[in-house]
């Protein structure tokens, strides 16, 4: 995990209880870091990260694709200005690419040794926030948990969401790669488009793991995953945790649909570049 570098933060979970809203996840409102959620528009992220700290810009970072854009640009990604600088916290927000209805598939917060209270502590609030884990490895220091809930925002029943989390880690919990964009876990979103050497223009690599249309008893599952760790100075906790949640479902049904189109528009190329190879005459022998 990374380290503290920003000033000036002192977090206690009595008082902090996350930095996440206190509502638990209920019904088709599904589970939220800070009020934001997955399967949300980036509008709607956008106007939750501004509240989030009013006295900072939300750095929004754009990506090219020139096959089904032109010279225009798709957001990919979301941050407060403030909590993207790798420091004692950050956030970040990953939205779906075009020609799907943009949405919200995955959303990050890391504390970086700034949470000043005990693990025990950290482990009772993530459980209040999200009910009962669905898997955990419980070390005295180092406690690491997931939580799978459906696509109506709602905690699998135990046996369920064991066969999820077990089975369905390379086929459904999986996102399609795409180019060399950045992306979760940990990477902070760089403000305005990034460099075209990292837009999508081939066909992107949907194996039989990671294609949405296969393997449908492992699609649509939302997954929280959470770890955390410390140690103590002077007799001071300095815990780190990293808390995201992801429907990996959006991110590859947008893959895939992105890939369509990048595929027609190789295979036309491929075509017109056949038809002129045919118009050339052959070398007289």
């Amino acid at each position: 995990m990374q380290r503290a570098t920003r000033s000036g933060v002192t977090l206690s979970l009595s008082a902090l209880a996350l930095c996440m809203s206190t509502a638990h996840a209920a019904g088709d409102a599904g589970p939220d870091i800070l009020g934001i959620r997955t399967g949300m528009s980036p509008e709607q992220a956008y106007e939750m990260l501004k509240s989030i700290d009013v006295t900072h810009r939300v750095t929004v970072g754009q990506v090219p694709i020139p096959a089904l854009l032109g010279d225009k640009t798709a957001v990919y990604g979301m941050a407060p200005e403030s909590r993207n600088n790798g420091g004692q916290e950050t956030m970040s927000v990953w939205i779906s690419l075009p020609p799907n209805p943009q949405q919200v598939w995955s959303v990050q917060r890391q504390f970086n040794g700034s949470i000043h209270t005990t693990i025990e502590q950290i482990v009772d609030s993530l459980r209040q926030k999200y009910g009962p884990e669905t898997v955990s490895t419980m070390t005295s220091n180092a406690p690491d948990m997931w939580w799978i809930y459906d696509g109506k925002g709602r905690l699998t029943d135990p046996a369920t969401g064991k066969h999820i989390q077990k089975d369905c880690g390379n086929y459904g919990l999986q996102p399609v790669p795409i180019s060399n964009m950045p992306g979760p876990p940990g990477a902070m979103v760089q403000s305005g488009a990034i460099s075209a050497a990292y837009a999508p223009r081939g066909p992107l690599q949907i194996t039989d793991q990671n294609d949405p249309t296969k393997h449908l008893d492992c699609q649509g599952w939302i997954q929280i995953h959470a770890y955390a760790g410390g140690f103590m100075d002077h007799g001071v906790f300095n815990d780190s945790l990293f808390v995201s949640i992801t429907d990996f479902g959006i991110q590859k049904r947008a893959a895939y649909a992105l890939n369509q189109v990048l595929t027609g528009v190789a295979n036309r190329q491929l075509q017109q570049d056949l038809n002129k190879a045919n118009q050339q005459a052959v070398p007289k022998l």
